[in-house]
């Protein structure tokens, strides 16, 4: 027999010092009784029944121990079963560098990525999903959890200010993601699909990740890219903490910077990690794609598990103890006298 919440056995181990309590305080009332009352005693307590009182009490004990028990959620074996089960697991990696903050999309390339992705969270139940911001390097905001609605406040509260070095960095996301998807694979054995799903307006400034990209897929991981700006690009505002705009960011020359989406390397590493390149837009076309694909992943990975199916015992404690309540209260320790 397994027990589920053996916590309460804690309690049950009080019972002994309520029954020493008890039998104290019984003996120490009949003393009192002996000491104010002396003769009298016999003929005042004659309609009461000690017997009775002491198996009401008993009982009563008895009844709690057995709800204790109950508490503590006996289980039985049971039996072996088998289940199907799907999961995928997405690491939702976000460009948050200074041109994500481009007005060329409303209100920014970053907010309105924010909110496409949590619309896809939103159809992502009993996937286990990890935030990983980056820019000039890569970092972990959240580790891989099925509580999607934090994940949404982690993604929510993404800026260019989570991370100092600017410029983007797609090795670093790469290798950065590598680490996560092995430490999860050593924790567990579940068969899933490893998803990488990478978010940026497409600019890189270090360009040597295909290495990088060759030990991922080795792995199994499948790597997804969202592109989200326009061709014509747009000017990246420097705003006070208020939210008003001081400047237009310039280049060393002085001359105010464009920044442009660049899709080339966005699609190079969709097509080399057996993913699907995406670009975001206002008609939510990419985003639907995008979420048929996520749901065909779902379907192509069905596995068998073996397990345990505990018998629930606890209601046979819960029944023995209410029964014993039940005669306790129709035990009546007063006995009715007999006219001579």
């Amino acid at each position: 027999m397994n027990w589920l919440h053996p916590e309460w056995f804690f309690w049950l181990s009080l019972l002994p010092f309520g029954v020493l309590i008890y039998i104290f305080r019984h003996r120490q009332r009949l003393q009192n009784l002996q000491k104010w009352l002396g003769r009298q005693k016999v003929f005042l307590t004659s309609s009461l029944s000690p017997r009775i009182r002491h198996l009401k009490m008993t009982l009563s004990f008895m009844a709690l121990a057995f709800f204790i028990l109950a508490l503590a959620r006996p289980q039985g074996e049971g039996e072996k079963v088998s289940r199907k089960s799907a999961g995928v697991q997405i690491i939702l990696a976000v460009d948050v560098s200074r041109s994500m903050m481009a007005e060329d999309v409303r209100p920014s390339r970053l907010e309105f990525l924010k909110k496409e992705l949590s619309h896809l969270l939103d159809i992502s139940a009993g996937d286990q999903v990890a935030l990983m911001a980056f820019s000039g390097s890569a970092l972990l905001i959240s580790p891989f959890t099925g509580d999607l609605s934090l994940i949404k406040v982690y993604l929510e509260d993404l800026s260019p200010d989570y991370l100092s070095s600017q410029g983007t960095n797609f090795r670093s996301v790469l290798k950065v993601a590598q680490k996560i998807f092995v430490n999860i694979e050593k924790k567990t054995k579940k068969q899933t699909v490893r998803v990488l799903l990478i978010a940026s307006d497409g600019e890189d400034h270090v360009q040597k990740w295909k290495s990088a990209l060759k030990s991922l897929t080795e792995k199994g991981v499948r790597i997804f890219t969202l592109s989200v700006g326009t061709k014509e690009g747009g000017v990246i505002p420097v705003k006070n903490a208020r939210g008003e705009i001081l400047e237009y960011k310039k280049d060393s020359s002085g001359k105010v910077v464009t920044s442009k989406v660049q899709p080339k390397i966005l699609k190079q590493l969709a097509g080399k990690g057996q993913g699907a390149y995406y670009h975001l837009s206002y008609s939510g076309q990419a985003m639907k794609q995008l979420r048929s694909d996520m749901y065909q992943l779902k379907k192509t990975i069905v596995e068998t598990e073996k397990t345990h199916k505990r018998k629930e015992l606890f209601q046979w404690f819960l029944a023995l103890g209410l029964i014993l309540a039940f005669i306790e209260l129709l035990l009546n320790e007063w006995r009715l006298k007999r006219n001579e």
